[in-house]
């Protein structure tokens, strides 16, 4: 058995071809967020297999401006961060860095380019095992960009 799996997926990279990874700015990162809120792609998710049919209406949103492999891979990217952000927000609602509101939570633009950074520019080798700590290293990123751009805050 350990040979059949060794010959369907071998050590090297043999035969297989990597396609280059594309960078996943900022720039598209915010209008994604922006876009699917406004076109209300994201919905609250329950038990029901809702979250499997937001991801679908998410990803086909992502099939509108890039070809594959690099639609599923920003999506996938966005998915995680969006759903840490959707998990964590209360520890998010401190310093500045968010605002719960009644339906949703706003994000400052340092945390919002803070959890880009984490979960869409950093190799996936380089996270955090534990929420915690996740949420300590975006929060230390989000802090040191508010301080390097005090006029994007809010007086």
């Amino acid at each position: 058995m350990k040979d059949q799996l060794k010959a369907t997926f071998p050590d090297n990279n043999e035969g297989i071809e990597i396609p280059e990874w594309k960078e996943y700015t900022y720039e598209e990162f915010e209008r994604h967020v922006k876009d699917v809120h406004s076109r209300r792609l994201e919905k609250k998710s329950n038990l029901d297999g809702s979250s499997f049919r937001n991801a679908l209406r998410v990803k086909s949103y992502f099939d509108e401006f890039y070809d594959e492999p690099e639609a599923t891979r920003k999506h996938c990217r966005f998915l995680v961060a969006m759903s840490h952000l959707e998990k964590m927000k209360a520890e998010y609602d401190t310093e500045l860095f968010g605002i719960q509101m009644s339906d949703s939570f706003v994000a400052s633009e340092g945390l919002s380019k803070a959890i880009h950074w984490y979960f869409c520019v950093l190799p996936n080798s380089e996270w955090d095992n534990k929420g915690e700590e996740i949420v300590l290293r975006i929060k230390e990123w989000a802090r040191q960009w508010m301080q390097d751009h005090p006029k994007h805050q809010k007086d």
